[in-house]
Order: structure tokens, then sequence, then C-alpha cells
């Protein structure tokens, strides 16, 4: 599989506010905070935020959330 795979596309997606704290480790509270700046990378689904995980980890490891 590649990251061009749809199934691995589909794996990659956290949906919601509370898949994308649980992945990044922090509390809903600053995933809510950091949707309100355009500093993360997240879309919308419907009324859904949603993120892929590869992007969130590498914004993160270029110090992305560097408010902790």
């Amino acid at each position: 599989m590649t990251q061009h795979d749809p199934m691995v596309q589909k794996l990659d997606v956290l949906r919601g506010a509370r898949q994308i704290a649980e992945f990044m480790g922090v509390t809903l509270n600053h995933v809510y905070r950091l949707f309100c700046t355009p500093r993360i990378p997240i879309s919308r689904e419907g009324g859904t935020r949603a993120a892929r995980r590869s992007a969130l980890k590498a914004w993160y490891d270029s110090g992305g959330d560097d408010d902790g």
C-alpha cells in the first residue's frame, strides 16, 4: 500500500476534536483553541473537523504547536 492508496488515506483521517486530541496527546480544550487559529492543518467535513494523522505529525514535528 502507498500513501495514495484510498485505504491508507481513509485510515490516515481523524474525525472530530476528540480523535485529534487523543492522537496529539492534548486536551479537548487545547484542540478547540487551536481550531480558532489558522495554525493547525485541519479541514471541515460538514460540521465536523477532520485532520490527517500525517499532516498533524508533520506540522507538530516542524514546531507547529509551540504552545504545548
